[in-house]
């Protein structure tokens, strides 16, 4: 339950970053207010292609290595924005970030869900209600954090989330074998 939990959050601190600091942070980098909003839409839009094929890639490669490979997604193509700061970059890096993370809250509530010993919706409900920590939590820890040593230092909080939910990734379903007819 509590890697679900962390996958859940995972997947809310991401989101929530592209929400609150992406356009502070593209206009950080010299783009004009118009340009910077793109920021969150990139993260969002992305999120939103990644839900539409998600199911799909979710059957054929199995829940684990979709969020596996999302985390890495999301990791990687944001890290990469934070290491060679450009406004191009960093926008490619938030649409990768929201790709990376679109099935990460519904696989873990749909794991939570399907928990064995608990009774239905007990898990989904637990999963639900502490991944919320991620949306309350995540916004003054990267304050904090960009007061400290820079908003680029906070974002870090992006490639770091990624990395755990790919770290996590292995108490989510494999592939379930297909059987004929059905």
């Amino acid at each position: 339950m509590a890697a679900l939990v962390l996958i859940a959050i995972g997947g809310t601190v991401v989101e929530d970053a592209g929400n609150s600091w992406a356009t502070l942070y593209l206009g950080t980098l010299g783009a004009a207010p118009a340009l910077a909003a793109l920021g969150f839409i990139a993260l969002v839009g992305a999120q939103f292609v990644g839900r539409m094929v998600g199911d799909r890639l979710v059957d054929r490669f199995g829940q684990r290595a979709v969020a596996r490979a999302g985390g890495l997604i999301a990791a990687i193509g944001m890290g990469l924005a934070l290491a060679f700061p450009t406004v191009p970059g960093t926008l490619v890096g938030f649409a990768a970030a929201g790709f990376g993370v679109a099935t990460l809250v519904p696989a873990a509530m749909h794991a939570a869900d399907e928990l064995p010993g608990l009774r239905h919706g007990t898990g989904l409900m637990v999963v639900s209600w502490l991944m919320r920590l991620g949306f309350l939590l995540s916004p003054p820890l990267v304050g904090l954090i960009a007061d400290q040593a820079g908003l680029r230092v906070g974002l870090l909080s992006i490639p770091v989330a990624g990395l755990l939910v790919a770290l996590l990734a292995g108490v989510l379903e494999r592939r379930r074998r297909q059987t004929v007819g059905g």
